[in-house]
């Protein structure tokens, strides 16, 4: 053990204030990180410490922390705010271990907390002293300046956590606030989880409407849909996940990007029409009359023109190399021992052409693995089916003995 950590645990184990924050600074000011110090100093609480006397005597350098930080001018080459922040780490971990920890420093509590709200860089800080501490409404000294230190925080959307931590750890203090509003703030700053968080602790159903409606005014339709279907919603706001729906689509359709805006529109017959007619005018006739017959929609739904879907079948075989392939030529890949074989053909292929398949997600921005590799060498195509040859070794490692991608006079393989 080092000469600081001693240090640090006697003044622990005498109640030296004084002395323990000279052994943090020494500690902070050498070659300790924070979580390194914020361990030792577990250690030292559960094994040689009594706890209730830690948490006084972190509680007491907390307090003549703060008081220095207010001075313009110290000594110390260490910054207070650091060890603020390490020292309400280890609150908590003290009271677990005894349960009268924090009797008999209602006082010094109160002390600490209201020097936290002089001033709003200390939000946070206030908000930490509010929840380790367990602060709740029988703390009623502090009450009055902590609705004028709300007022404050709540007026700058820098400190909208800090001070919806605090509103959610007073609830007496919530009526004398206009939530409503505070939710329109917190959306219009683009902090929606933090309104949902406030919307739920105020267990009121009109603060999560108006969550949902503040979202819906500002154009956040993703979050609204999302909070309509987590707090079931949907009477109250019938179109929202629609409209949702309509305007992703709106831009993945402008992106041409067909499989993922047909994921959006579901089974949603409406939205199948809005994008089957997006494919017709966007000249993919041919794909839009493929879609219609998979989805069973009358073919009333779009104008199709036969000779343009033939005009874009032949733009197509331009523009990709075709592949004659038989129906004996095609080899379905989907257990161990069939990988050799492809390999083998992949290996003598002069040309080997790729594609890959997956599912789109888009709810929760997820990434899905490929589902299916498509391979054409020479005259023979295989179809790998990559779910059910996750982990297989002899796949790894005939694929890495291949190159694909070749090109062939200009054409896409």
């Amino acid at each position: 053990m080092l000469r600081e950590e001693v240090r640090a645990r006697v003044a622990l184990q005498q109640g030296d204030v004084p002395g323990f924050v000279v052994a943090l600074e020494e500690m902070m000011g050498g070659s300790y990180h924070f979580k390194q110090m914020q361990q030792k100093l577990d250690l030292q609480i559960a094994d040689q410490v009594k706890p209730k006397t830690a948490v006084r005597v972190f509680t007491e350098a907390l307090i003549l922390l703060l008081q220095r930080d207010n001075t313009e001018s110290t000594t110390s080459r260490v910054s207070a705010q650091p060890l603020v922040h390490l020292l309400l780490e280890l609150i908590p971990g003290a009271v677990k271990l005894s349960s009268d920890s924090l009797e008999g420093l209602r006082a010094q509590v109160v002390r600490l907390f209201l020097q936290c709200c002089s001033s709003p860089k200390r939000a946070r800080v206030a908000a930490k002293v509010a929840v380790h501490y367990e602060m709740s409404d029988s703390f009623d000294e502090v009450l009055e300046p902590l609705e004028g230190y709300l007022r404050e925080l709540l007026g700058d959307p820098s400190t909208l956590h800090p001070a919806v931590t605090l509103l959610l750890q007073f609830p007496c203090l919530q009526g004398r606030f206009d939530i409503e509003r505070i939710l329109d703030d917190i959306v219009e700053a683009g902090q929606e989880s933090l309104g949902a968080r406030l919307a739920e602790g105020t267990e009121e159903a009109a603060a999560r409407r108006q969550l949902v409606s503040s979202c819906i005014a500002h154009g956040r339709l993703k979050e609204a849909s999302g909070f309509v279907r987590q707090w079931g919603l949907q009477a109250e706001f019938p179109g929202v996940e629609r409209k949702y729906k309509v305007r992703s689509m709106e831009k993945l359709m402008g992106r041409q990007m067909w499989d993922v805006a047909a994921s959006f529109a579901g089974d949603d017959s409406g939205l199948r029409e809005l994008l089957l007619k997006r494919m017709v005018a966007d000249g993919e006739p041919g794909l839009a009359e493929v879609h219609r017959q998979e989805w069973g929609l009358p073919p009333e739904v779009i104008e199709v023109d036969p000779e343009a879907i033939e005009a874009e079948r032949a733009r197509e075989r331009e523009a990709y190399l075709q592949l004659e392939a038989p129906a004996e030529a095609v080899h379905f890949v989907g257990v161990p021992e069939q990988v050799e074989g492809c390999v083998s053909s992949l290996l003598s292929a002069p040309a080997i052409g790729l594609d890959t398949e997956w599912r789109a997600r888009h709810e929760d921005g997820a990434k899905s693995a490929v589902a299916l590799l498509q391979l054409a060498a020479g005259s023979e195509v295989f179809l790998v089916d990559m779910l059910a040859l996750s982990g297989c070794e002899e796949l790894d490692r005939g694929l890495s003995r291949v190159d694909v991608g070749t090109e062939q006079a200009g054409r896409r393989l």
